[in-house]
């Protein structure tokens, strides 16, 4: 099988953004384009040159109503809905027919291409103090969960080379993590992003995946409304307040970054593979 380039990984990630992007006209569900994909429209009316992703927002309830009745004759959706086995607190909207993932650390079973991610935003407290510490919260179920996800498929034959009882201590956590400890993470912070109902205060934030820790506290105006905006060679929707939005995670964001640090999100243990 032939591996894919950057930009073929992002051609397929955008033929599926159109797909969903029609589903959502069809079905009067409201979504925007976040983070370095709302950056690219803004700043490259398309793909940061350096990215591999797409990240699509949507209000909870659209993102619920989203995961349970999108349909499409090219692409699949998965959720924890759907699947049981997914390591993730949101969905992904994928590729099966033309591409395939290889790697060492699966974020569910059974065969996925190329993908891109549908978020809900979900409510945020409006006091910032305590959004930080409720923030702060999820993050660490965040983080226990990538770290017990990483534990359960590592190789046995790691533990050979460290001493005896870090060996039998490692081998009871992998086994732990096999038997559901990354799902009670994930079953967590969804618990806890619904827990604060979008709407139902005067800001939103991302809280299903937190990378970078950036704390998003956006006010509920930015989202209010959303509007077309040039993508490559097609048009997709953008959230109105995205200046207000794109300056408080990446401060002066028509500004370039250096060199050295325009590079994509990919890992070097996910690699898309064009099917035979």
């Amino acid at each position: 099988m032939k591996e894919l380039t950057l930009r073929e990984i992002q051609l397929m990630g955008l033929e599926i953004l159109k797909d969903v992007h029609r589903f959502c006209v069809e079905n009067g569900i409201k979504y925007s384009l976040l983070d370095g994909s709302m950056l690219g429209a803004v700043r490259h009316q398309g793909f940061i040159p350096w990215d591999d992703d797409v990240d699509v927002i949507m209000p909870r309830p659209d993102y619920e109503r989203f995961c349970r009745t999108y349909q499409s004759d090219s692409y699949r959706l998965k959720y924890r809905g759907n699947d049981k086995s997914c390591t993730i607190a949101f969905a992904r909207v994928y590729d099966d027919k033309r591409t395939v993932m290889k790697t060492k650390l699966p974020w569910c079973t059974g065969d996925v291409g190329v993908w891109i991610d549908i978020f809900p935003a979900d409510g945020a407290l409006d006091d910032i103090g305590q959004h930080r510490r409720y923030y702060t919260k999820n993050r660490q179920y965040w983080l226990k969960s990538c770290r017990s996800r990483e534990w359960e498929y590592v190789p046995y034959q790691y533990f050979k080379t460290i001493p005896l009882m870090s060996n039998f201590k490692n081998y009871v956590r992998t086994w732990m993590c096999k038997f559901g400890v990354t799902h009670y993470y994930i079953r967590q912070m969804i618990k806890r992003g619904r827990a604060i109902p979008f709407g139902s205060t005067h800001y939103w934030t991302q809280m299903m995946c937190m990378g970078d820790n950036s704390q998003e506290h956006n006010r509920m105006e930015t989202f209010a409304e959303c509007s077309l905006m040039p993508f490559e060679d097609t048009q997709v929707y953008v959230m109105n307040g995205y200046d207000e939005v794109l300056r408080g995670k990446f401060n002066d964001y028509m500004q370039l970054p250096p060199v050295e640090k325009r590079v994509g999100n990919g890992s070097s243990y996910i690699h898309f593979y064009w099917k035979a």
